[in-house]
């Protein structure tokens, strides 16, 4: 997030959540909804989840 700029305010506003909401995820309280990945992934960038996914987790996905 730091590399990009992009703030928890930001990702809150994207998805229509609360900044506390974002937080829960951050830390691991809650699980993501495909729909709040889908603003995520487009406020840092990126056109498909799957490549976003594939970033953030250093790991690239094998098509099936």
């Amino acid at each position: 997030m730091k590399s990009k700029k992009v703030t928890q305010m930001d990702m809150a506003k994207a998805t229509g959540h609360r900044q506390s909401y974002i937080y829960d995820h951050l830390i691991g309280k809650r699980s993501w909804r495909l729909d709040d990945i889908e603003a995520i992934a487009t406020l840092f960038g990126f056109t498909s989840v799957t490549a976003f996914i594939a970033e953030a987790t250093g790991r690239p996905i094998k098509d099936r």
